[in-house]
């Protein structure tokens, strides 16, 4: 019998997948955008949109098209929160339960992609740091900077809390509250995707030999002759 929790989190994260501008062009052009380059090159360029736009970023002012940047900042992290949320969670089931095969084009590409959206997601937040500084009080590094918006970013990720910079708005309180979720779940994810594609090494013990051949949920048989039980 299906979970119904489940498949009402597959169901609401299915939606909220809409909700991005990749959708948006896969279904305009569902021919070319299909394949695995196309992703990675949309990834990749992301990465080195975000590099820029943090680069690039004026001190002390916030131009029109920041205010965009901005916008299609929170955007991006939306979106890429909710993809690694189906890829991890609900991407198989939802293909399991509709009969079909799944697959992934690789381990060690979706760790490399993770991390890289991990990134992102990073250089993201940094750049709205940068151009949000009256939403902070900091005290010793200067949030107008790259330096100091990075510095920040990572700070906040790593949940390391120094105290030199600090919110003293409601959107800086927010803002730090959601960077801190969306890393702290990201950070799971690819220590869970990492330890995955770790290859078990061979072992001379015999039974941990039989144990690592054997196939899933197959109960382990005591030794000839002897007694024994499985728990």
């Amino acid at each position: 019998m299906d979970s119904y929790i489940v498949a009402f989190w597959a169901a609401i994260f299915s939606g909220l997948s809409w909700v991005s501008l990749f959708s948006l062009v896969r279904r305009i052009a569902p021919g070319p955008t299909r394949t695995y380059a196309f992703v990675d090159s949309w990834a990749l360029a992301h990465l080195f949109l975000a590099s820029f736009s943090l680069a690039a970023a004026c001190a002390g002012s916030v131009t029109r098209f920041e205010c965009v940047l901005l916008g299609y900042a929170g955007l991006r992290i939306f979106e890429l929160t909710v993809y690694q949320v189906n890829v991890l969670l609900f991407d198989e089931y939802r293909a399991r339960r509709a009969g079909q095969d799944y697959a992934v084009r690789g381990y060690r590409r979706l760790v490399v992609l993770s991390v890289q959206n991990y990134i992102e997601v990073l250089l993201w937040f940094a750049f709205v740091y940068r151009n949000t500084t009256p939403w902070f009080e900091s005290n010793h590094i200067p949030m107008d900077t790259i330096y100091g918006s990075l510095y920040f970013a990572v700070v906040t990720v790593a949940t390391l809390g120094y105290g030199d910079i600090t919110p003293v708005t409601r959107e800086g309180t927010t803002v730090v509250v959601l960077q801190s979720a969306v890393g702290f779940f990201m950070t799971l994810m690819i220590l869970a995707r990492f330890i995955a594609i770790l290859r078990t090494p061979a072992t001379l013990d015999p039974f941990e030999a039989c144990v690592s051949a054997a196939p899933p949920n197959t109960p382990l048989q005591p030794p000839s002759g002897g007694q024994g039980r499985v728990v």
